[in-house]
């Protein structure tokens, strides 16, 4: 490790700093409390040192610099790129080769192992597994010795599949909302107290998947249908829905619209990208699947290579953009807070003729009790 760093252009005292910190130490176990002997530490990163995943990911890097620079491990073309290849992509310990022949499969193998006699470490057979796609999505031998997946292909807990990618995923998020919403359905909660678990507990489980897929149209309405049945606790709904989305000084009770909430996630991240250079190579697929429905924020050439037939994902957000005009400006779509707010205008109910916002706030002063909070609201 210090060799690589060294190599990698870090300063002798910086090294020399770390080889304090990783020469003679020693590590011991807590057991309900207790403390067991000190062990020495011979090799591996201290765990929940906030240093370790900096130094990993910069002992992985000549493993993925020798895949990268080996003419053997052809990758992908990508379109648009200007001759630039994929082969893999890498997130800490999890790394994903994107191969297009058996050949190079076998060249990558001899790599891993040649990496793995210079820095002690192995594949572990156990947790790898090889997926076909395109006009191999029906092979079953699997060169290298691997197990075949033959079912959805997991990477940084996201399952990948041949079609329904999303409505797997999603299914699987639904389900643990579901679960988290039962817990929380034994206490007493206030409605305040309920929107509260949609925003802090239930939205944030959501937010990873939803800069990856956007949520299926068949699973929207299950959604919002899942939510309303936690505010009123599965009886009869008092309220309409678009009042109770409305925010608190246009009286309503903020519930979030979450399926539109999600969808503004996926859009401004996919506006976000695309309005800077290309730093991953996915910023190549961005454009070349939805450059022309982003040429209001990126310079667009008809020169450029550009997908008439967009995947589900993609077509899914030019849809969205279409039947939402009033979120085309630049600034709005670069941010997801701000595209929800705008949008969501056109789903809530609009302010109480005659009632001033001050008087929303008045019946529910800080301070005081939640319950009492809700009471004066629905009087």
């Amino acid at each position: 490790m210090f060799r690589v760093l060294s190599r990698l252009g870090f300063t002798d005292r910086f090294v020399g700093w770390l080889r304090v910190l990783y020469t003679s130490v020693g590590s011991t176990v807590s057991v309900n409390g207790h403390l067991g002997e000190v062990f020495r530490v011979h090799a591996g990163v201290r765990q929940g040192c906030p240093l370790s995943p900096l130094l990993y990911i910069l002992y992985m890097e000549p493993l993925a610099a020798a895949i990268r620079a080996d003419p053997g491990v052809k990758g992908f073309l990508i379109p648009g790129s200007g001759g630039l290849r994929v082969k893999l992509s890498q997130y800490a310990d999890d790394t994903t080769l994107l191969l297009h022949s058996d050949a190079c499969l076998t060249r990558s193998l001899e790599i891993i192992q040649s990496f793995g006699r210079a820095a002690g470490a192995k594949l572990n057979t156990a947790k790898s597994s090889l997926k076909f796609f395109g006009r191999w999505k029906d092979r079953t031998d699997v060169p290298g010795g691997l197990p075949l997946c033959e079912g959805p292909l997991k990477v940084l807990g996201v399952s990948f599949e041949i079609v329904h990618s999303a409505t797997v995923n999603w299914t699987r998020r639904f389900l643990a909302a579901q679960k988290k919403l039962a817990l929380w359905r034994s206490r007493k909660l206030t409605l305040i107290g309920k929107v509260l678990v949609l925003k802090v507990d239930v939205l944030p489980s959501l937010l990873y998947l939803a800069y990856i897929y956007p949520l299926p149209v068949s699973m929207r309405r299950p959604l919002m249908r899942l939510v309303f049945s936690f505010i009123w606790g599965g009886r009869y709904e008092y309220v309409s829905r678009t009042r109770m989305m409305a925010a608190i000084e246009a009286g309503g009770r903020d519930v979030p619209h979450l399926p539109l909430k999600l969808d503004c996630i996926f859009v401004s991240f996919l506006f976000s990208q695309l309005s800077v250079p290309v730093a991953h190579p996915s910023g190549h697929f961005m454009r070349l699947y939805f450059s022309y429905q982003a040429r209001g924020v990126i310079a667009w050439s008809n020169l450029a290579p550009r997908v008439e037939q967009q995947p589900w994902h993609y077509h899914h957000a030019a849809r969205w953009l279409r039947a939402h005009p009033e979120a085309s400006g630049t600034g709005v779509l670069l941010s997801h807070r701000a595209l929800y707010q705008v949008a969501r205008k056109g789903v809530v109910a609009p302010a109480v003729v005659g009632t001033p916002a001050g008087v929303w706030w008045g019946i529910q002063p800080r301070g005081l009790d939640n319950g009492l909070k809700d009471l004066n609201w629905l009087c």
